[in-house]
């Protein structure tokens, strides 16, 4: 960091020679005066003027002299004040920095701590995974929560450089905020009344003020802000069991889609309970639904019984290659996820299967995934054809590639290099 040093400002070079000339000539003037005075027989009149007159001058080369110290103190204390303003500026714009780089520094590890949560896939059970999802957003609020005191203790530390400035700027956020609440009150109002009939006229009110919400909430925090949906509240449920007829009584939105599980308590029947905008209340036997699948390991199909609720899952072996996995419903239902239970040794790469691994490539350039192909073709782990098809790559025998694109090992490892230091 450069020091600065306190330099005292210099006077122009033509003031001091103006009043080095003026002092010469008022001391060459009063000497004049006084050998006048000495010399000359002087009345009572002339004594008096020359005395005055000497007194004028003295005054004056005594003012001249204090103004022109005067000044140069002045200056002095002026280039002081503005030294120690530019240390006070340096010394915040240095701490800001600081903020700055601890509030990154937060941020990318809030970034690479929720990426990790999404690429981590190796639960159990979806319970599991809801309950590690839930923790990490919790982890993840009390990170923002840090990062917004180091942002506050930011603007606190400018509070004395530009305090007047910060403190309008507040001011006018809370105007806006203000207005965006009553914004927001109206909006809330008008779509309460929305569920009922209205006319075209209101409900294009309500758009117009949405869109006026919208544009106020981006004006004051960057952010565009689109109301709550309003959700419809519980509704008190009775209904028949569909195995015993005995009613059964439960709590359900009247919302398309809306599904819960419900155990009758008559007969213990583990039963569904579903709300359709056409049917109303549907309820019914919670049953086991034949789904197909492929095994993760041989690529094997068979097929499954699964719950059919949307996150239940279930153990299974595959029939080809006896390897147990786990099977759950994911996407609220509407897609499934096999993985393996439990982690398996790879299998050996003997010469006999990096020789079937040759002949069952493809040409080169290979498509994305071609290992898995390969693997299903030859009822062979996706890892263990990876591991062959790097050792024939190493041997010479197949030419290295990056996204479909041919090259050599040193190109890949330099391409590699290269793409980190953008990261």
């Amino acid at each position: 960091m450069t020091k600065s040093h306190t330099q005292t400002p210099q006077p122009k070079k033509g003031a001091p020679r103006a009043l080095i000339w003026t002092l010469i000539a008022g001391v060459g003037f009063i000497a004049a005066i006084l050998i006048v005075i000495s010399v000359e027989t002087l009345t009572s009149k002339e004594s008096t003027l020359l005395g005055t007159l000497l007194t004028l001058l003295a005054v004056g080369i005594g003012w001249g002299i204090s103004h022109y110290y005067a000044s140069m103190d002045k200056a002095a204390a002026v280039a002081e004040v503005r030294e120690f303003e530019q240390r006070n500026l340096r010394t915040y714009a240095l701490k800001a920095a600081e903020k700055v780089t601890n509030l990154s520094k937060e941020l990318s590890r809030l970034s690479t701590y929720l990426q990790e949560e999404l690429q981590y896939t190796e639960y159990r059970n979806a319970e599991e995974e809801l309950f590690a999802k839930e923790e990490r957003i919790e982890s993840a609020i009390h990170i923002l929560g840090s990062l917004r005191s180091i942002n506050d203790t930011s603007l606190s530390d400018w509070q004395g450089v530009i305090g007047a400035e910060l403190d309008e700027q507040r001011q006018t956020e809370e105007v806006r905020a203000e207005a965006l609440g009553e914004l927001t009150d109206r909006l809330a109002a008008l779509e309460r009344a929305s569920t009922e009939n209205v006319p075209v006229t209101e409900d294009l009110e309500i758009k117009a003020l949405k869109r006026e919400v919208r544009a106020l909430a981006a004006d004051i925090n960057g952010i565009s802000f689109r109301p709550k949906k309003a959700r419809p509240p519980y509704q008190e449920v009775v209904a028949l069991c569909p195995v015993c007829n005995v009613d059964v009584s439960f709590r359900l939105r009247e919302r398309d889609g809306e599904i819960k599980a419900v155990q009758c308590k008559h007969c213990e029947s583990n039963l569904i309970a579903e709300y359709r905008e056409d049917k109303g209340v549907i309820v019914r036997q919670r049953q086991e639904l034949p789904e197909p699948i492929h095994c993760p390991e041989c690529n094997f199909e068979f097929s499954v019984d699964l719950d059919e609720w949307p996150s239940a899952s279930s153990n299974a072996t595959c029939p080809q290659c006896q390897e147990p996995v786990r099977v759950s419903r994911a996407d609220a239902g509407k897609d499934l996820r096999v993985v393996p239970r439990q982690p398996k040794a790879l299998q050996p790469v003997t010469p006999e299967i990096i020789d079937r691994v040759r002949q069952a490539l493809p040409t080169q350039p290979w498509p994305k995934g071609v290992h898995q192909s390969v693997a299903a073709q030859l009822q062979l782990r996706p890892q263990t054809v990876q591991k062959a098809m790097q050792h024939l790559i190493r041997t010479g025998e197949f030419s290295d590639q990056v996204d479909g694109v041919l090259c050599t090992t040193a190109e890949k490892l330099e391409l590699i290099r290269s793409a980190g230091q953008y990261l």
